[in-house]
């Protein structure tokens, strides 16, 4: 209505105006005949002020709608924004397993140990006589690693950090063998040694770890008793773990449900988790080991040279009554979905597990709509499916059938390898934070993700 106003007051004006100017030629002398004009004059110049009249208007609409669809399309512009996508930064993979690349844990029940005990003696009463002991892993004379269980046993421990608030971030994982060691020999060019074959005795000794914060060496003592006479030895004994570190998968996340351990009972198993400040730490898990057999001979010296000749033979025992002990790592015991998704937490300023799908985006404006452009790639050119809502997701598998085109919260989606889709979410209050969770279909392993991206996240106020 303004406008329109506008338009007839200017109108107005330009006919006072015209008006006042012919009156004013009109107005004259009776003998001065050129201040009058005809009829037909008066009604030319009349329909020119017309056509010029309406030129006006016309170039007044003109300039009147434009500005006013330039002040339209400046208000739109000023309640719109383009907001960050969290997705797009975090590029991680969707895969469809229930295990993701981690392994099975387990403490293991392969190890190895090693024990050489032994002492020389001589000569004893018969001259030029040699005795001779070994308590030891291996053969006679060539004491060797003993291994035990195999290498499927492996200890296998996730590895990595604990958080503040009592999750868990995993940087890699173990396979781990425990060892020990005990090694010692005493020899004497004066002896007594009776070469009876009784009266043998072992002192009935279990070796542990010095402490409970290193794996090290340290020394201690072993005795026997031969014939009536003791001898003590001084060995060095040593305890560890043989670790090699593997590195998994860590930027793909389920559509699945993380559990399974295996696909006999379906439930989440136990994992041992290794802190990296705790590398060195012996854990309480112990296991003994014993040696493999006690030998011992006496053989016959002449002229300072060994002949070869044996006077009591190389003889063995079952006497296992030296003990080593063998150390796993200290571990704590946790639950898959106690860890966290590392990176995207650290995009997304807030916990996120890998069971949880991925944040797309955060509203940190005004409430409004938002138009969602996602690009979905998958290696194999599989179908996806997918939901969006505006929270975490809980470790639940997205179904895989039941999908619809049409978005709202409680639907699923579908999306073809390449598809952009576009997602209208009519309502995102201020600080939202919308996430999405997807699952490849065909396959349950994690050959072929599906990346997905944001092409737009535009957000219109109301």
């Amino acid at each position: 209505m303004l406008i329109m106003y506008m338009k007839k007051l200017v109108c107005l004006m330009l006919a006072l105006v015209f008006i006042c100017n012919i009156s004013i030629a009109a107005v004259v002398s009776d003998n001065d005949g050129a201040a009058f004009i005809t009829k037909a004059e008066f009604d030319s110049l009349k329909n020119t002020f017309q056509a010029q009249l309406n030129e006006i208007n016309t170039q007044i609409d003109t300039k009147i709608d434009n500005a006013v669809a330039a002040y339209i399309t400046g208000a739109k512009q000023d309640k719109q924004s383009d907001l960050t996508s969290i997705l797009n930064k975090i590029n991680q993979g969707f895969v469809d397993s229930k295990t993701l690349d981690w392994p099975k844990s387990q403490k293991g029940s392969y190890y190895k140990y090693f024990i050489n005990l032994g002492m020389m003696a001589g000569p004893w009463y018969i001259q030029s006589c040699q005795s001779q002991i070994q308590y030891l892993t291996g053969d006679i004379n060539n004491p060797k690693w003993k291994t035990v269980g195999s290498s499927s046993g492996y200890g296998i421990y996730y590895y990595g950090t604990k958080t503040t608030d009592g999750y868990y971030v995993m940087t890699n994982y173990t396979n781990s063998m425990s060892y020990s060691s005990l090694m010692g020999v005493w020899t004497t060019a004066g002896g007594g040694f009776n070469a009876s074959t009784t009266g043998i005795s072992l002192q009935n000794k279990t070796y542990t770890n010095a402490d409970n914060v290193a794996f090290a060496n340290s020394n201690d003592t072993w005795t026997f008793t031969l014939g009536g006479t003791s001898q003590t030895i001084n060995v060095t004994k040593s305890f560890g773990i043989d670790d090699t570190f593997i590195v998994p998968t860590l930027n793909y996340v389920t559509g699945n449900q993380l559990i399974r351990d295996d696909d006999s009972n379906n439930v989440d198993d136990d994992v041992y988790f290794l802190e990296a400040s705790n590398l060195n730490v012996p854990g309480q898990t112990l296991v003994d080991a014993t040696t493999d057999h006690l030998g011992y001979e006496i053989r016959k010296w002449e002229s300072g040279n060994d002949t070869g000749t044996t006077l009591v033979s190389w003889t063995t025992t079952t006497n296992t009554n030296t003990k080593l002990r063998l150390y796993h790592h200290k571990y704590t015991t946790i639950k898959r979905n106690q860890i966290l998704n590392d990176a995207a937490t650290k995009a997304a300023s807030v916990n996120v597990f890998y069971y949880n799908g991925l944040p797309i985006f955060k509203n940190i404006d005004k409430k409004g709509k938002v138009e969602l452009k996602l690009k979905f790639s998958n290696s194999s050119g599989r179908q996806t499916v997918f939901r969006i809502k505006k929270s975490a997701f809980d470790n639940q598998a997205l179904p895989t059938t039941g999908y619809s085109t049409t978005y709202n919260p409680d639907n699923l989606m579908i999306a073809n390898n390449g598809a952009t889709v576009t997602i209208n979410i009519p309502e995102v209050a201020a600080g939202e934070t919308w996430w999405i969770k997807a699952r490849p279909l065909g396959n349950n392993d994690m050959t072929k993700p599906t990346f997905i991206t944001t092409s737009q996240i535009k957000l219109t106020y109301e």
